[in-house]
């Protein structure tokens, strides 16, 4: 799978299964064609997602016929399409990618130049990524300028201490922590007084930005201000004063901040709940094990980072294994920091719940961006009974994970003997990277009635060329 698609996992996964997969023998599409034939009509489907993962497959073949097609998609009138069409150049290298990169950074909406912020830090040239991050840092958008200070705070990107305190000023407050965030990491002392300094202001504004910045200081020079502020007039300014007094331990501030966790929206319930387990007692530091089941997903993902600032044990996290893909997944990170081989344990039991599709997301999602071999290896026998699964989604991802810790030739076994549609289709996604000993792989999924099946084969068999069959025509 590649990153790309990663980009729409949460919410187009069961869509894009149902494009490929939901399709039978009626339209023409599925009638015997040529592989060449078969490449010809996916690439020109009128459904996008089709056309994206068309260019997606080409890509993964590093198979030089295709980069012509995948230019096409660069004209598509689907965004999924360009997007898909531009990580693929990318990928391959093509000269050419950097600027048209660079022009879509200029053309695109702002969900688009975002997606493309994150796209070219992962595949970009070094002198891309540098040129696509400095125009979105002074992108007029708040979308686009928190997808690159999100970058910028990447491994091997920076931004100056002068850049963050300058967007730590941002009217946008989501903005204004995340830069301020990184800016208390790397300087302490300046962003502190700059904390003050909007304390002290007389702007009402000034000194709501201050008390916001505030919470990232858990320093004992800060009580007596905070002290000071839950006595104002104000609410807004109480409610904040709270939370910072919450980070520095404070008792008191243990029952205003539960009120807002309960009967505040769900920003407010998120600030609230990150503070209040860094208050001395058993009680508070649970809270977030009672929001488990808070209909807020954002309440959710804090409780999930408020149990790892302060580094709860495994089996805490428990609740949040089987939630949606983005908890579940963060969940995973905080465990793993928490405890390796804890973690292991209590991802051995999520994986025998009755519908462990979440689970396998979030995994397949911090497979990609951190080594966690032994929580994979620890898996691989629950990863072959779920390749067998009737659910789709979870034989696919079940395959997939089994790619990345066992030889190809031994999933090639499991999934051509009793392997679904969907395992099969992420066995050939492999296939068409080492093709050698893959014959029969691509015979059985061209001889399928499903066009993603056929699609991935056909890729594979001009790959090799009809002689690599010797007297066993696929076709």
């Amino acid at each position: 799978m590649s990153r790309f698609f990663l980009l729409f996992f949460g919410a187009f996964f069961g869509a894009f299964f149902g494009a490929f997969f939901g399709c039978g023998n009626g339209s023409d599409l599925y009638q015997p064609q040529t592989p060449q034939e078969i490449i010809d009509n996916a690439r020109t489907s009128s459904d996008p997602f089709i056309r994206a993962e068309t260019l997606r497959l080409f890509a993964i073949s590093s198979n030089e016929t295709f980069t012509e097609y995948i230019k096409t998609g660069l004209q598509d009138e689907s965004p999924v399409v360009q997007l898909a069409a531009l990580e693929a150049l990318l990928m391959l290298g093509d000269p050419e990618a950097d600027e048209l990169a660079l022009e879509r950074m200029a053309t695109g909406s702002p969900q688009i130049r975002a997606m493309l912020v994150e796209l070219v830090v992962r595949e970009g040239s070094n002198r891309l990524r540098q040129e696509a991050l400095t125009r979105a840092i002074r992108d007029g958008d708040p979308l686009v300028r928190l997808a690159a200070l999100n970058a910028f705070n990447s491994p091997g990107q920076s931004l100056s201490n002068e850049s963050l305190r300058r967007l730590s000023d941002s009217s946008d407050t989501q903005l204004a922590e995340h830069a301020f965030r990184q800016w208390a990491s790397r300087a302490p002392n300046e962003s502190l007084s700059f904390v003050f300094e909007a304390l002290r202001s007389e702007q009402a504004d000034d000194r709501l930005a201050g008390l916001r910045l505030a919470s990232f200081y858990a320093v004992p020079d800060l009580w007596p201000t905070m002290r000071a502020f839950i006595q104002s007039n104000d609410p807004l300014q109480r409610e904040l004063a709270y939370i910072v007094l919450g980070y520095l331990g404070d008792p008191t501030a243990e029952a205003p901040l539960r009120d807002l966790i309960h009967g505040g929206s769900a920003e407010q319930a998120s600030r609230a709940l990150r503070a209040i387990v860094h208050i001395p007692g058993e009680r508070p530091r649970n809270q977030p094990l009672i929001q488990a089941n808070d209909e807020r997903q954002l309440v959710r993902l804090a409780a999930v980072e408020a149990l790892g600032s302060i580094h709860a044990s495994p089996e805490k996290f428990r609740d949040f294994l089987n939630d949606e893909s983005v908890v579940a997944e963060q969940a995973f990170r905080a465990m793993l920091l928490s405890s390796a081989s804890g973690a292991i344990a209590e991802f051995e039991q999520a994986l025998h719940l009755n519908n462990p599709v979440n689970i396998l997301i979030a995994l397949f999602r911090v497979s990609k961006s951190q080594d966690i071999t032994p929580l994979l290896l620890a898996g691989q026998s629950r990863f072959e009974e779920l390749a067998l699964s009737e659910n789709g989604e979870i034989a696919y991802l079940a395959t997939r994970l089994m790619l990345s810790v066992m030889n190809l030739n031994d999933v090639r076994d499991v999934v051509l003997e009793n392997g679904s549609n969907h395992a099969l289709y992420a066995l050939l996604e492999s296939a068409i990277t080492q093709p050698n000993d893959m014959s029969a792989v691509f015979r059985k999924g061209f001889s399928s009635d499903l066009l993603l099946l056929k699609l991935t084969a056909s890729i594979g068999i001009l790959a090799l060329g009809e002689a690599y069959f010797e007297d066993e025509n696929p076709l």
